[in-house]
């Protein structure tokens, strides 16, 4: 069912008289789901502190920087010509398709949902020491990306085994070319392939071929994927603000970039039932971060 786009100042108003040079920020998200409600809850747990340099604004208000959620809230925004956009729970390559339709109308940068190419494949080598091959699925939008994969997969000895999918009638006809000869499968958040519709049946396809899955979200895990590396909502809220922050201070967007910080989970069950043995999350992390090379 669509959700219409909802905006949140109201919900964040501070409630504190704003020193003059504190910048004013808008902020529009997809929908009223959970994750959308914990990244606002994060934001205005910064805005409210005694030393920031930015505050929510209630909807209709005069602002200077417009944060959206979601890739319906960013394609919202970019149909607007208005003050520059901070985007955040989208992944790299929706937002660079939705900028690329603009035409960089708008001034724009993110904090992408998805984690840096260095950061999966040492985590897949972390968890699945012994495994060669990673099988990854990219719609039109994601093909951009995938000399990146590759890249990053040879950086750790692995082989990445890409296959594009076209249209959904496509999807299982290329799952199960990869999974002929991959040793994991890394979902990426591609909405184009990873979606409701899907994803129960690209699960058990996985298991059925004895292939274990990698997902982007707690949800994952608990869905029925071995692991998942993933940065909540309150983190890339966190970050936001540090971006938002520097904007205040110098007038200009930082670059785009990955989330800084992640969790790891793993799914114990499914994995013994594969046959996997895998150290708890915590230990993954910490050899992770003790690891060479690539983004920790």
């Amino acid at each position: 069912m669509m959700i219409p786009l909802i905006f949140c100042g109201l919900m964040l108003w501070v409630g504190f008289a704003a020193h003059a040079d504190t910048l004013r920020v808008s902020l529009l998200t997809s929908d009223t789901s959970l994750p959308y409600k914990q990244l606002s809850d994060a934001l205005a747990a910064n805005s409210n502190q005694a030393d920031s340099s930015f505050r929510i604004v209630a909807p209709g208000e005069p602002h200077d920087l417009r944060v959206v959620a979601g890739v319906k809230a960013l394609d919202a925004e970019l149909n607007v010509v208005g003050k520059p956009i901070l985007a955040l729970m989208l992944p790299q390559s929706g937002y660079r398709a939705l900028v690329r339709s603009h035409q960089g109308e708008v001034a724009s940068s993110a904090v992408f949902l998805d984690q840096p190419r260095e950061r999966q494949m040492k985590f897949i080598r972390t968890v699945f020491p012994a495994i060669r091959k990673v099988a990854v699925l990219y719609s039109p939008d994601g093909k951009d990306n995938i000399s990146a994969w590759s890249a990053a997969a040879n950086d750790l000895d692995l082989t990445l085994i890409a296959r594009p999918v076209a249209a959904p009638e496509a999807l299982f006809s290329a799952l199960e070319f990869v999974l002929d000869d991959a040793d994991v499968l890394l979902a990426t958040p591609d909405n184009a392939i990873y979606n409701s519709g899907s994803i129960r049946n690209i699960l058990l396809t996985s298991y059925r071929w004895r292939v274990p899955m990698i997902g982007f979200s707690q949800g994952y895990a608990n869905a029925g994927a071995v692991g998942a590396l993933f940065s909540t909502p309150e983190q890339i809220g966190t970050q936001a603000a540090e971006l938002i922050a520097t904007y205040a201070q110098t007038g200009k967007l930082p670059a785009a970039e990955f989330p800084r910080t992640y969790e790891v989970a793993i799914n114990y069950q499914v994995a013994r039932s594969l046959g996997l043995n895998i150290p708890a999350a915590e230990v993954i992390k910490q050899r992770m971060s003790a690891a060479k090379g690539g983004a920790r």
